[in-house]
């Protein structure tokens, strides 16, 4: 009787291992990527000229699904920006604290807990209002705020804004950098459209790897037993 169970667990994994694929099943990874025209010159009477003129903004994610009408729940998003020399990532681990005087308070006022500087935050949003056969956005409202603080003491700070809005095929697109401690903030206005892209690629799904593996090692298991019961 004991031989006969052994035989059906062998026979059972088999026909487990059997079903499953000897790799893991491949789900598709959504890759979006959108790259702004051209900054143009600086706003402002007098604005100077900056490294930053005719670069292009690029904000990249990847989701699980593709994208549809609403707003994007960024939750579950790993998006990615970057202009020139600069480039940030969303979401970013919180940052570490440190206690710190505060600098308006009397000698004996406690510290504040501030973030230990310089650290970056980035905050992204996307609102698609409308899509093209190919899935990719026709109207949309979309932004990425960076900002990099240098000294929470002082809580002076730098910051880089871009908003791209096209709303009923009305492009409006600016990029704002800035500091509290400097003159003030450069701002371009972008008249060249930007362009959508999207990449699909195959993830392997680990859960699907995991049970072909057990299947194979439940059948090697009961082929042993089998043997062992057999030289008895």
């Amino acid at each position: 009787m004991r031989q006969h169970a052994i035989r059906l667990l062998a026979s059972a994994g088999i026909m487990v291992g059997a079903g499953l694929p000897a790799t893991s099943v491949a789900v598709p990874l959504y890759q979006y990527s959108y790259t702004s025209g051209a900054l143009d010159e600086p706003l402002g009477p007098g604005a100077p000229v900056s490294e930053y003129t005719g670069q292009r903004f690029t904000i990249s994610f990847s989701t699980w699904a593709p994208l549809a009408a609403g707003v994007l729940d960024v939750a579950d998003v790993r998006a990615n920006a970057s202009i020139g020399s600069l480039s940030f990532g969303f979401p970013l681990p919180p940052p570490a604290t440190t206690c710190v005087p505060d600098p308006w308070g009397p000698p004996d006022a406690p510290c504040i807990e501030q973030p230990v500087y310089p650290y970056d935050e980035s905050s992204f949003n996307l609102t698609v209002l409308a899509l093209d056969a190919g899935g990719l956005p026709t109207e949309w409202s979309l932004g990425f705020v960076h900002i990099h603080r240098y000294d929470p003491r002082s809580f002076d700070y730098t910051y880089d804004n871009f908003l791209s809005d096209n709303v009923a095929g009305q492009l409006q697109e600016h990029f704002i950098y800035g500091g509290a401690l400097s003159p003030g903030p450069l701002a371009w206005n972008i008249s060249e459209p930007g362009i959508w892209r999207l990449d699909v690629s195959e993830v392997p799904e680990p859960a699907t790897l995991l049970l072909a593996t057990l299947a194979l090692a439940i059948g090697g298991w009961s082929r042993r037993r089998t043997h062992e019961q057999a030289d008895c």
